[in-house]
């Protein structure tokens, strides 16, 4: 049995070693249990406590000392490190999740690279717990790790945070506050991608980085006959982007009709106040957005026609209100005019607040869950790395089916007599919708929904796929007097697959990634043929050798983190096994 072997310096995805079957089988079991690395159980440092001062030997070379900002040799202290934010990783070098947020840190450190503010504000260190200098070095070669990781050999930094079970532990650490610093964030275990780390670091610093979204700096886009936004400092500006597609509700304040019509009011009312700027689009051109503005209104420069992605709304509309001080205090896909006018006096728009604390909504979900399934034991918010809040039903232990899972969605509205649309659903482990309860829907004259009407959307969706498609059509899906409602319960059943699409806990879609890796095999499978056909002679299997032949010319892997190992002539995965059912 061979493992598949990575090259020097590309940081592996699994371990390096060679396995014989005990090995596998015993790293398999480490896999599905996984982290590796366990000491006591100890409550770790959460967003708020303050970060312990502790002192660590430098073991780190001229340049990774010159990153930190600290002398050779000695010792490093974390009071002695002046970035702003410190990025910190517990680790341990024998740690299979450990080696595998190598290349998730190393990308993020390139990202950071590539931004000066962030660059010179946020450093990231490994703190390799137990772990030697000599083994640290090993680890650096062996895995490629780009940034610097001190030694805690006698485990004292680890004891300073507590001693948590299992590493890896990752803490965002904020600037130093009366002599401490504080945790912003804290992650347990691995990450599928740096996204997860970076939109903590911007949201610590968005005040500093232009960007465009709330709290961010406006950049000085360039303005139609003028330099840039910056010539408007010290006003309120409003950028409109109309959308590139018609909504089918005519009420819908997304419309480009409705919302010229609130801008008008605010280019008439609040003209002294704000400055409107528009980018035209192929359906709405400069002498159209003119006229229903009466000429209050600039226009942004988009001579790469490339703003709208920049700006993250390539097809839907956007509107951003920036303060006095050019930054962004408001961004949505449309805003009324009464809106308008609040941010301009100082109030900030509320999102939609649902009137139930987290307590009633906890057991108003479990409630329907456990009608569902009534072996549930447990109920508790889970955080994605996506930045979504999902609930998780939780089955006896030992039970692998019989998850569900629960996503609260809340809509603002999006006319100026509808109020916030507020419902859960329940999907299965499969990703089925299993039920759907509105906690704050209602239709003309301010109704409740009744039990017809709630009927009638449960026909439509219960009983699909969440990553199926949930087209609206207003003329049959539509509850009478609701139509607004209605389009947002689709809109946000459609966001549902972005919401669950990489969850992988708790056995959601197992099936799903099991065809993915065995996907995978085929393709592996494939190509070590075409190798060993161009190989003359006897042939031994290594990645090497089979890479070339392989359509995305690199290893790829299992969703479920399990290896692919050579075994008698066939392709296994440590997780998934063999694929029995073949290759077409």
């Amino acid at each position: 049995m061979r493992r598949i072997h990575p090259m020097k310096r590309h940081p592996p995805i699994r371990s390096q070693i060679r396995l014989g079957t005990m090995a596998l089988l015993f790293l398999s079991l480490c896999l599905t249990v996984s982290p590796c690395f366990g000491q006591k159980a100890s409550r770790p440092l959460g967003p708020g406590d303050p970060f312990p001062d502790f002192s660590l030997p430098n073991n780190l070379s001229l340049e990774e000392s010159s990153y930190l900002g600290v002398p050779v040799g000695g010792e490093v202290s974390v009071s002695a490190l002046k970035p702003e934010l410190l990025l910190i990783e517990f680790l341990n070098v024998y740690c299979h999740t450990c080696r595998e947020q190598v290349p998730i840190f190393n990308e993020l450190l390139a990202l950071l690279q590539k931004d000066p503010v962030m660059f010179a504000k946020v450093k990231i260190l490994g703190i390799a717990v137990k772990g030697t200098p000599e083994e640290i070095r090993e680890f650096k070669r062996e895995f490629g790790a780009a940034y610097p990781i001190l030694s805690d050999a006698e485990k004292n930094a680890f004891a300073a945070i507590g001693s948590p079970p299992a590493t890896p532990h990752t803490y965002l650490v904020g600037p130093a506050e009366g002599g401490k610093r504080f945790v912003l964030d804290y992650h347990r275990g691995g990450v599928e991608s740096p996204q997860a780390y970076l939109r903590e670091i911007r949201q610590a610093l968005k005040g500093e980085l232009g960007g465009f979204e709330p709290g961010n700096a406006i950049p000085d886009l360039k303005v139609v006959g003028a330099d840039g936004l910056s010539r408007y400092r010290g006003r309120y500006l409003l950028l409109y982007l109309p959308p590139t597609t018609t909504y089918p509700t005519a009420e819908d304040l997304r419309n480009a009709t409705n919302q010229l019509r609130e801008l008008e009011k605010a280019g008439e009312q609040l003209k002294d106040e704000v400055v409107i700027l528009a980018l035209p689009s192929r359906d709405l051109s400069e002498p159209k957005i003119t006229a229903a503005l009466k000429g209050q209104v600039s226009f942004l420069s988009d001579p790469d026609q490339d703003l709208r992605t920049r700006m993250g709304a390539p097809q839907d509309p956007l509107i951003l209100v920036v303060n006095e001080t050019g930054r962004i205090s408001f961004r949505g896909p449309s805003i009324t005019f009464a809106s308008l006018r609040e941010l301009v006096q100082g109030k900030l728009p509320q999102p939609p607040r649902l009137d139930l604390s987290e307590g009633e909504l906890h057991q108003i979900i479990l409630g329907k869950m456990t009608q569902i399934n009534p072996r549930l034991v447990s109920l508790e918010p889970v955080k994605l790395e996506n930045g979504e809040t999902i609930w998780v039903g939780t089955p006896p232990p030992g039970e692998r089916s019989g998850h569900l899972f629960a996503k609260l969605v809340s809509k603002s509205t999006l006319c100026d007599v509808c109020h916030d649309t507020h419902f859960f659903y329940v999907v299965d482990q499969e990703g089925i919708v299993r039920a759907f309860v509105p906690l704050s829907i209602t239709k003309y004259g301010n109704e409740e929904w009744d039990k017809g009407d709630i009927a009638k959307i449960e026909s439509r969706i219960v009983g699909k796929s969440l990553f199926s498609s949930f087209p609206f059509d207003p003329r049959v899906d539509a509850v009478a007097m609701a139509t607004m409602s209605s389009s947002l319960i689709y809109e946000g059943l459609a966001e549902g697959a972005l919401v669950f699409g990489e969850l992988k806990k708790f056995d959601f879609r197992a099936e799903h990634w099991k065809r993915i890796c065995f996907q995978n095999i085929c393709r592996l499978k494939e190509a070590m043929e075409k190798a060993k056909a161009a190989s003359p002679g006897e042939w031994e299997f290594d990645l090497e050798a089979i890479i070339p032949y392989l359509p995305e010319k690199k290893m790829p892997l299992c969703p479920l983190e399990g290896m692919y190992v050579e075994y008698e002539g066939d392709i296994l995965c440590s997780y998934h096994g063999l694929n029995l059912d073949g290759c077409r």
